[in-house]
């Protein structure tokens, strides 16, 4: 494998993380929306620069949580 084809192969795997992470993101905002209403810019914020982990918390929470506070 020559250097370029194991750039390229890195660059790949990084943009199906990156991906995946805004996958992540816009379906928790599509939960909130659909749970909560208009999702107000503060969280849109924190939702789109939340790392991996974090999505997965929020989504499991959206579930129970009452109130948009009880989220990020």
């Amino acid at each position: 494998m020559t250097a370029a084809e194991v750039l390229e192969a890195k660059g790949r795997a990084e943009g199906k993380v990156q991906g995946k992470i805004e996958g992540k993101a816009e379906l928790i905002l599509r939960l909130v929306r659909l749970k909560f209403g208009e999702v107000p810019e503060a969280v849109r914020g924190r939702v789109v620069s939340a790392a991996s982990e974090e999505l997965d918390g929020w989504a499991e929470r959206i579930i129970t949580a009452s109130t948009l506070d009880e989220l990020p």
